[in-house]
Formats: structure tokens, C-alpha cells, sequence
């Protein structure tokens, strides 16, 4: 047991990220689910500041708008369906694409319908906070399951040890595409490169392993 106490380390602590970043993309694809479409325009502009905890300061746009549709508030606000700050200059960036006047399509959170949002494409960012850890997840898998020095036939090295790395590293990249790419606006080009990246790597050494399989004499 305590040959695998190294790979349980690894596997719960890199468990955190893809747990954290699961959540957010699940909390992005209900708000994408369950928006009220409403007809709005654009009535002011806002930036909030947070702290980076860092000794810095981070900035957020939010627009307030102005429904225009039965059975709603008077006003709105907000812009993006994740609440995601940067830098000042970003923030007034995504404020200028949407200018005083400009009528929109806005989707209202059922449960509070003065916050809204108009952009309605999914962010990568929760799949890269969920997918970024998985190198530890996944040699955190493969130790629990293959401790080293454990006197058995499949132990790191092996191809066995190496299919359970994969196996963990493909089964949650596989899973977290599916998530983003059944949602609006997925096939971008940040999309595109961080699953293509990703499934590539864990997705080449079963196409090289299968091909000498291929090759092999039977």
C-alpha cells in the first residue's frame, strides 16, 4: 500500500484542477440551456475591478442593456456568460465590440433576470484549467494501479502501465470534448487547438501501437 500512496498523491491533488474546471464548464453549458432570449440594446457600459490576489488588479466588462420585451425588467446587465476579468485594456476591448444604441440579443438567467449575457460562445478557458493537470492525474493512475518496484508482471514500463496512462489521459479528453463541442459557437480556433493538441498526444501512441500491431508477424 504504501507503494501506491505516491500515486494516490498525485492522482487526488491533479484531481482538484479537472474537478474546478468541470464545474465551471458545466455552469457555462446550463447558462447556455437555460437562457431566456430577449431583445435588448445597449444603453451604457461598465468595467468592474476585482483583485488578482496577487497585489494586482484585474478588470471585468459588463454591459447594461435595455429589454425590450414584455414581462421582463426594464434593464439588464452583463456580457459574457462566465464572469471573466483581465487586464483594462481587454476588458474595454470586449466593451467597444458592443457600442451605446447597438439592439442585441440577450439571454436572461432564469433565476435573476437582470443578469444576462450577449456573447454567446462557449470559452475554452474551465477545459483548459481541466485538462492542464491531467499529465499528474494520469501518471497518478498509472502509479496507484502499477506502484513502482511492486514484483508483478505489469509495473511501470510495461505496456500495461503505459495503457492505463492513456486510458485515464483519452477517457477525460474525449468526454471533455464532447462537452464543449455540443455547445454554441465551439469550433474555434481555441477549441480546435487545445482538443487537437490534446487528443493528439494521447491519441499518437495508440495509432503507432496499433500500427505495428498491424505490422507485426502473426
Amino acid at each position: 500500500m504504501k507503494r501506491r500512496a505516491p500515486g494516490c498523491l498525485f492522482f487526488l491533488m491533479g484531481s482538484i484542477f479537472p474537478i474546478l474546471g468541470g464545474t465551471v464548464a458545466e455552469t457555462q453549458r446550463r447558462k447556455f440551456a437555460e437562457g431566456i432570449e430577449v431583445p435588448a440594446e445597449v444603453i451604457g457600459h461598465d468595467v468592474t475591478i476585482h483583485d488578482d490576489g496577487e497585489g494586482g488588479l484585474i478588470y471585468g466588462p459588463v454591459l447594461t442593456l435595455r429589454y425590450l420585451a414584455d414581462g421582463m425588467p426594464p434593464t439588464g446587465q452583463g456580457l459574457l456568460a462566465l464572469d471573466i476579468a483581465s487586464s483594462d485594456v481587454w476588458a474595454q476591448e470586449q466593451l467597444a465590440a458592443w457600442p451605446v444604441g447597438k439592439r442585441v440579443t440577450a439571454w436572461a438567467d432564469p433565476n435573476d433576470l437582470e443578469r444576462s449575457y450577449v456573447v454567446r460562445v462557449v470559452s475554452p478557458l474551465p477545459y483548459v484549467i481541466m485538462l492542464f493537470p491531467m499529465i499528474f492525474v494520469s501518471f497518478g493512475f498509472m502509479f496507484m494501479l502499477f506502484p513502482p518496484g511492486e514484483d508483478r508482471v505489469y509495473r511501470p514500463g510495461t505496456p500495461w502501465a503505459w495503457r492505463s496512462f492513456l486510458f485515464a489521459w483519452n477517457a477525460v479528453g474525449v468526454a471533455a470534448a464532447g462537452h464543449y463541442f455540443s455547445q454554441p459557437g465551439a469550433w474555434n480556433a481555441g477549441g480546435i487547438a487545445l482538443f487537437g493538441t490534446y487528443l493528439g498526444i494521447g491519441v499518437l501512441p495508440v495509432l503507432l501501437q496499433a500500427w505495428r500491431w498491424v505490422r507485426s508477424p502473426r
